[in-house]
């Protein structure tokens, strides 16, 4: 399915172009890389997130991998609402009362892991000041920050969020802003795409199950190149798991995962465990050379801290695992590693 970048019916030049900016503005390379895809990078390397479902299909929203130009018009014209409207209701579903894990083993369906996480009040230093105002098209959630931190609000009800991430695409006149909501049971990792002062879209997933979609979204984008100092608060929360990435098999001394149990990483000085809960397929269509990111939770086993990352298997480094992208809470710590584990994927 085609993304829904406009609801306004485009020339047919501008729609391809479209298009392909919405298909490359969808792959989140490791700032390692360099410029290895079409359109460049930014100075740091970076490029927005891959929309790819873990079989590597189209997500519930809307994956520029599987896009064509009858699709696109589709998109574009305001068609699709059907579907948008059921992407509204994958995302909203009450997930019902969280588990400890008895109903299904570590990788099963049914499989869930209870993460209790502290009450969180860091301050976050922060080289940009964002301020994001709007709606994700046809649901009930939107949001409001100021100063890199703010509120999202799905239904009735408000959770804290902080955007710690800024992710520019010159390439586009895109920039991202990478940002985290604690909900009572799941963290949603969410990237607001800004063009200009203008809100444009929406990349939302869950740890609780909501793939990795692409969203239509109205509203506002304004920021400062300058130093603030987030505040990120969050009521403590019960962390809700779902199933394990398969098919993966990491092998090293500091970092090992085989997809049967939550992997194991030594980081900080400190022992992890490391659950991946969604897998985003770069190998083929995001840029060459390819890679694979698995989109995870990790916690000290000493119960303090939990985290959000990104680990990037790259084709060419297969020798190698990059840990991007990530936030801590309590203390609104950003770890970066490479670590040297082998990995493997059939």
């Amino acid at each position: 399915m085609a993304p829904r970048i406009s609801r306004t019916r485009r020339g047919a030049g501008f729609l391809l172009l479209l298009i392909l900016a919405w298909a490359l503005a969808h792959c989140n390379q490791p700032a390692s890389l360099g410029d290895t895809t079409p359109g460049g990078n930014d100075a740091s390397g970076n490029k927005p997130v891959a929309d790819a479902a873990a079989d590597g299909s189209a997500t519930a929203g809307d994956s520029a991998s599987t896009a064509d130009a009858a699709d696109a018009a589709d998109a574009l014209d305001g068609t699709g609402a059907e579907q948008e409207s059921a992407d509204a209701n994958a995302i909203e579903a009450d997930a019902g009362e969280p588990g400890d894990g008895s109903a299904g083993e570590a990788g099963d369906a049914a499989a869930r892991v209870v993460r209790a996480t502290p009450l969180a009040a860091a301050t976050l230093p922060l080289a940009f000041d964002v301020a994001i105002q709007g709606e994700m098209a046809g649901t009930t959630m939107a949001v409001s920050v100021t100063h890199d931190s703010g509120t999202l609000q799905i239904g009735g009800d408000t959770y804290p969020i902080v955007v710690y991430e800024q992710i520019p695409w010159s390439g586009f006149s895109l920039t991202l802003y990478q940002a985290i909501a604690i909900l009572a049971d799941r963290w949603a990792v969410i990237w607001f795409y800004c063009t200009g002062s203008t809100l444009t879209g929406i990349d939302y997933e869950d740890t609780l199950g909501a793939p990795l979609a692409a969203y239509g979204a109205t509203g506002t984008c304004s920021v400062a190149m300058r130093s603030v100092n987030a505040q990120v608060t969050a009521p403590a929360s019960t962390l809700t798991l779902d199933s394990l990435v398969q098919g993966f098999a990491l092998t090293g001394a500091t970092l090992s995962y085989d997809g049967s149990a939550p992997g194991s990483m030594a980081f900080g000085g400190r022992s992890w465990q490391v659950y991946p809960f969604n897998l985003i397929d770069c190998s083929t269509k995001c840029g060459s050379p390819g890679w694979y990111e698995l989109h995870s939770i990790f916690w000290d086993n000493s119960a303090s801290e939990t985290c959000f990352g990104i680990f990037y298997l790259q084709s060419q480094a297969p020798g190698s695992v990059l840990l991007e992208y990530s936030l801590c809470l309590p203390d609104g710590a950003t770890p970066a590693s490479s670590f040297p584990s082998r990995w493997t994927h059939p």
